[in-house]
């Protein structure tokens, strides 16, 4: 499971979605969890906020 985290990350890296607040260092290493939960609250609130414009 380490390895995919590690490639995941890679990829985000790569994709330009860096320098967000929970993306922060954690230990010489990025927390995979703490970036898919604040990722998962964010496209909730985009959901939420569509759905509130109509």
């Amino acid at each position: 499971m380490k390895k995919f985290a590690d490639r995941l990350i890679q990829w985000g890296i790569k994709e330009g979605r860096t320098g967000l607040p929970w993306k922060d260092k954690l230990n010489g290493s990025y927390d995979p969890y703490k970036i898919w939960v604040s990722e998962m609250m964010l496209k909730a609130d985009k959901t939420f906020c569509s759905f509130a414009q109509v």
